[in-house]
Parts: C-alpha cells; structure tokens; sequence
C-alpha cells in the first residue's frame, strides 16, 4: 500500500514540474522590437504587426541596461493603455510582463523618456504570462531612488519700484525652492517686501507696514500619457497654502488644476500642440482660463526652440548643448494670501499679487546636475488687490519696472 502511495505522489509531483516546463516552452516569441532613446531625452514609436498566433500573448519588456535611468512611459497596445511607469523606475526589477490579447493585426505606440542611451526591447509571446509568484521573483520593492530627484532654488529682486499714485516706492524680494521625485512635486515660496516711508502712504495706518512677508507651501503631481495614436492628455493638480500668517493657513487653502490634450505633430516634441483648460479656487476666488501651447524644437540640441501659448511663452536659441539664451513671456500669473487678522491694510482679508512679466534669461547647463539661469525681467503689469471681509477690494499698482531673476538647479 505505501508502495502505491510512493509512485501516486511521485507521478504528481513528475506531472506538476513537467508541466511547469511544458508551459514555458509552449511560449513562442510572435514579435520584437528595442526602442532607444537618442539625445531628445524621449522616445516614441507607432508600429504594427501581424501574425497567425491570435489568441491569449504575453507582452515582455526587458530593460537592457538597468544602470540607465528611464523616466515616464506609457504603451498603447490595440486600444488599451499599459502603464509602465513604476516597472520603469523600479531599479531593481528589469523584467516586466502583461497578459494582452493577440489580434490578426495589432497596433501599438510605445511612449518613453530618460537617458540617452536608454534602451527597452518589447517582446510578444504566446501564451499567459508564468503565475505571479515568479513574475514577482523578477522584481523587488525600493526605497525612494534619490537620482530620481530633482530640486531648484530661486531668487528675484525688483528693487525700488514705484508705487502709483504714491510718492514712495517699494522692493519686492522672491525666495523660491522647488523639488520633484517622479511625478509628485513639492515646495515653499517667500515674498519679502521693504517699504520706503510708510508716513506717505495714502493706504494702510501709516504706523505699520502694510505686509512684510507672503509665504506659500505647495504640493502638486502631474502626468502625461498617451490616448490613441498621436493624441496624449496631460494633466497638472496642485494644492497650496498661501498666508501671511501661520496662525491662518487653515483659511489660506487653494487649488490648482491644468489638463487637457497633446496633439504630436512631429514625434519626440519636434512640434507639438496642446490645448486644455485651467481651474483655479480659493475662499475669495474662482477662476476658469484656456490653456494653448505650441512646442517646436524642444529637446534639440542647436538651434531655435519655442513652446508658445497662454499664459505663458518661452523662445529660445540654444547656442551649444549647455548654453540657451531665451525670452519668457508670464500672462495673468496671481496667487492669492491670506492676510492676518491685525493686518493695517485689510484686517482677516486676502491679497491678491498679478503680475505680467517678460524676462530675458541666459541659461547655462554645467553638467548632466547642474543648471544655472540669470535674467532680467520687465514687469508689465505689477499689482496688489486686497480684499476685505465682504469682497471689497481695493487695488495698489506698480509702475513699470526691472528686475533680476536668478535661478540655479540640481539633480540629484
């Protein structure tokens, strides 16, 4: 009788593990295809095949270099998205596999970015993928990789500006520090204002200084991706806290939504279009604005380069690879803050600081990390409208005026 129990587990576990095997050698590759990315810093191909083998496949995508840095990506593949942004990142799992459905004709357009050089090779193949278990032998949970991670610092001045309608002037200092991991962003801004003399002023208690420091925290994630064909959406939420003082940040809350359509007209950002809409809401205000930009050139290395729209612009002409100069053009750009309770100008009210600007920038890139850009700006329109407690507002200007604006970035 054990004898009989013997060969029964025997001839079970021989069958388990044979077919184990069969079914890995029952996958036939249909289709192959590497994709690298050249010096754009992106890469996007639409491609088709065809092949008898319809039925239930296996899409395989192998890194073939994970020492190189990938950023997004996104596959279509015969009308469905395949997200492939965490696979991309995660530098510890280099094999990535999906069940798909394996049609007479297939279509697929692959959408990546990252480092030159990168490269990713796209396999199809009959059959299901292996269980889950050996899928996940392939791929291991990290920690934040912090060469992932990007931060900028930033500083403005416009100094001595004078005030309309007023016999004094003021200067306005920017502190601005910014960081990105993937697609979450995050970061603080300080607006710090010095008076002349106070006494001349027709607004205010003439005692005080009618505010001193603005600050702002802010949190934000965005993300890019394709739809059909050359379509992609693109889209932009933020959320802010925006106040004088601290002790306010609970009535300072704002959000911010961008999103829309990208149409590729060329591939990899030679020219593009977008189009879209931006929200804007906050205890005082509710602000609905289109959003248009018209790319060209954007990751060339010479030569002229633009992104055009509302509401803002950017042309430039890259001299070397490391060397733009370019002129920024800055549209109906507001924030609004909450002010504090004994404030001179507006008691428990807000203020709302508009600019319209235009800045020539000279940008200079050290290395693959570093980045530095010096401007000089042109405030066209500089103002600040205060809001009591009903809405009321009452508005103070400032004459045209020129600034300096310095910015310096890193990888890390």
């Amino acid at each position: 009788m054990k004898g009989h129990i013997t060969r029964f587990l025997l001839t079970l576990f021989m069958m388990c593990f044979f077919s184990n095997l069969v079914y890995a050698a029952e996958q036939e590759l249909i289709y192959t295809q590497t994709f690298e990315i050249n010096a754009t810093k992106v890469h996007q191909s639409f491609l088709e095949f065809k092949t008898d083998k319809i039925g239930i496949g296996t899409l395989v995508l192998t890194k073939n270099d994970p020492k190189k840095q990938f950023g997004r990506g996104h596959i279509f593949f015969n009308g469905k998205v395949i997200s492939i942004q965490k696979f991309l990142l995660d530098d510890q799992q280099t094999v990535f596999m999906k069940e798909v459905q394996i049609k007479a004709t297939n279509k697929f357009l692959i959408y990546i970015t990252g480092m030159q050089g990168t490269a990713l090779t796209l396999a199809w193949k009959t059959g299901a993928p292996p269980p889950p278990e050996e899928i996940a032998k392939a791929a291991a949970k990290k920690a934040i990789d912090v060469t992932a991670v990007r931060g900028r610092m930033s500083y403005s001045i416009l100094p001595n500006a004078p005030i309309k309608s007023e016999n004094e002037k003021l200067t306005c200092h920017e502190f601005d520090t910014f960081i990105t991991y993937t697609n979450f962003s995050g970061g603080y801004n300080l607006k710090y204002t010095t008076w002349g003399d106070i006494k001349k002023l027709s607004f205010g208690n003439k005692k005080d200084e009618p505010w001193k420091m603005l600050h702002s925290l802010y949190a934000g994630v965005e993300d890019e991706g394709p739809t059909s064909g050359d379509w992609f959406y693109f889209v932009d939420g933020k959320v802010s806290l925006a106040f004088e003082d601290v002790k306010d940040f609970n009535k300072s809350f704002e959000t911010t939504l961008l999103g829309g359509l990208k149409y590729a007209i060329m591939p990899n950002d030679v020219l593009y279009i977008k189009m879209g809409g931006a929200f804007y809401h906050n205890n005082m205000k509710l602000d609905v604005n289109p959003y248009f930009l018209m790319g060209w050139n954007r990751f060339e290395k010479q030569g002229l380069t633009a992104a055009v729209g509302y509401p803002e612009s950017n042309i430039g002409y890259r001299v070397t690879e490391n060397f733009t100069a370019r002129l920024n053009v800055l549209l109906n750009d507001f924030h609004i803050y909450k002010l504090s309770n004994d404030n001179p100008l507006s008691p428990d009210g807000y203020l709302e600081v508009v600019k319209n600007r235009a800045a020539l920038f000279l940008d200079y890139k050290t290395s693959e990390e570093i980045f530095l850009n010096l401007g000089v700006s042109y405030d066209i329109r500089n103002e600040y409208i205060a809001y009591d407690k009903n809405k009321e507002t009452y508005t103070i200007g400032l004459d045209k005026a020129i600034g300096i604006v310095a910015q310096m970035g890193y990888v890390f």
